[in-house]
């Protein structure tokens, strides 16, 4: 099961299109351009913050601590929690609360990888055309059912890597006491 939290860019845009995207391909790249997030990430890599088997960080104080660390680049960050399934929010017996959470959508992506989405990176064959209307204002599915059907079509019709591992991700903004 996964369930965890993720360092994002904050205010990202979507690259194909240029509107608003709050999934999880925002996740810094590793060895980027901006070498003051480089010891930031090999933390995240090597030091033990992630999970190894899911890719995300089971203590919302590490993350916090990792967002930091990243913000010290001059670029914004801030803290998603990504599950699987129906799970309560979990910070790992964290001694970091949590103020406010806001469900921002339903994602496809590999988090379990290298954090690619195909919500971010949406087919532009005609069949998904329907699918791109039930898109949310933060660039993700409003509805799980509507991100299972569009991952379920995406397969079935062979798209690009559709063989991939992608799990449909409940995309949540955290924000910390």
């Amino acid at each position: 099961m996964l369930a965890g939290f993720l360092i994002v860019i904050a205010d990202a845009r979507n690259r194909l299109t240029g509107r608003p995207y709050a999934g999880v391909a925002r996740v810094p790249a590793y060895h980027g351009e901006i070498l003051d997030e480089e010891r930031a990430m090999d933390d995240y890599v090597f030091g033990g913050l992630k999970d190894p088997e899911t890719n995300v960080i089971p203590s919302l104080s590490a993350a916090v601590r990792l967002c930091k660390m990243l913000s010290r680049s001059g670029r914004r960050f801030e803290i998603v929690y990504c599950r699987d399934a129906d799970q309560p929010i979990s910070s790992s017996s964290s001694e970091v609360a949590i103020e406010s959470a806001e469900h921002l959508g339903y994602d496809i992506a590999t988090v379990r990888t290298e954090c690619w989405s195909i919500v971010e990176d949406f087919t532009q064959s005609d069949w998904a055309k329907p699918y791109r209307w039930r898109l949310n204002r933060n660039g993700l599915f409003a509805e799980r059912a509507d991100a299972e059907a569009y991952l379920r079509d995406y397969r079935a019709l062979k798209e690009f890597d559709a063989d991939f591992p992608f799990d449909v991700i409940d995309v949540i903004g955290v924000t910390p006491r």
